[in-house]
């Protein structure tokens, strides 16, 4: 059983992460005590959040300990409802990057390029076809939407500002211009659903679509809502989106997905994409999009017995 050091206070605060990473876990906040471990008897990896700002710390130990780094994510069937409060369901686990940064290679990148057998491919389509008949979503505490609109519908989804997925997906503000004027124009006889974050509307974050021109127009509609997104996605003809994983959803769904931004779903020949995916990125069907995305490299635990499961 591997041995982890962790120095981010959010991956320690994960109730399940043991389990999940399926190793010993070892917390220290102090950068010096590395000085102090001993490699192979004490510790044998290190963890880190991702790419945010305690990963830079981590990355720093693993460095001064000579010791492999692996980072670690929300997975994309998280929880019921979302923060540090809710039991984490799942992980992703990268050896390599983290799948939301396209400068480097990740290990989704290698998962999404690997050849399926006939039985992983029917594992792949069944899984697929369980998460739209029960329609799920990284977090599923949100109503559904049971007000209609009368007209066809393409989806337009805003983001929260310093989402990381944003910087590390190439993208900035004027993606985000760029995406709703393309919908307006490309979708001329259709209602525009520009999905934002209810915190946003609050006052609390910002987002990057709420002040554009372009929602003054009778067909665009603003939906502030916390409604579960594949209430949405069940109604709408085509997504479009920067780095959100709706648009990952929206692949599950069968919808056309136009993208601005380079996240790790786009440039794999299953979305419509504005930017040059990286030289790494290569072709995939939506079998090993979804294979990758939810059973190689996410790990799971079970809710009632807090065990490590299957995405099933």
């Amino acid at each position: 059983m591997k041995r982890y050091l962790v120095v981010s206070p959010a991956l320690r605060d994960i109730s399940s992460l043991k389990v999940l990473v399926g190793g010993d876990v070892r917390f220290s906040r102090l950068v010096k005590w590395a000085s102090k471990v001993k490699v192979g008897t004490d510790v044998d990896a290190v963890l880190a959040w991702g790419r945010k700002d305690s990963a830079i710390v981590a990355e720093r130990v693993a460095r001064r300990l000579n010791l492999p780094l692996y980072r670690v994510e929300d997975g994309f069937l998280r929880s019921f409802a979302p923060g540090q409060s809710e039991h984490t369901l799942s992980l992703v686990f990268d050896d390599k990057g983290i799948y939301y940064d396209c400068s480097v290679l990740s290990a989704f990148d290698v998962f999404a390029c690997r050849k399926l057998s006939e039985r992983e491919r029917e594992r792949s389509e069944s899984i697929r076809r369980q998460w739209v008949g029960a329609q799920v979503s990284k977090y599923n505490h949100a109503r559904s939407l049971n007000v209609y609109p009368s007209s066809r519908c393409v989806l337009v989804v805003d983001q929260t500002r310093g989402d990381a997925s944003i910087k590390y997906g190439a993208a900035s503000q004027t993606n985000f211009d760029d995406m709703l004027n393309q919908a307006w124009t490309s979708y001329p006889d259709h209602r525009i659903l520009v999905k934002t974050h209810p915190e946003v509307i609050a006052g609390s974050k910002k987002g990057y679509l709420t002040d554009h021109p372009l929602l003054k127009e009778d067909r665009v509609v603003l939906v502030a809502d916390d409604i579960h997104s594949p209430s949405l996605l069940r109604i709408v003809d085509a997504v479009f989106c920067v780095t959100s994983q709706m648009g990952l959803e929206a692949l599950f769904w069968g919808k056309r997905v136009h993208c601005f931004g380079m996240p790790f779903y786009a440039g794999r020949g299953l979305t419509k994409d504005t930017l040059v995916a990286p030289t790494f990125r290569k072709p995939c069907t939506i079998e090993q999009l979804v294979h990758a995305a939810l059973i190689d490299y996410c790990r799971y635990v079970d809710p009632e017995t807090n065990k490590r499961c299957d995405p099933e």
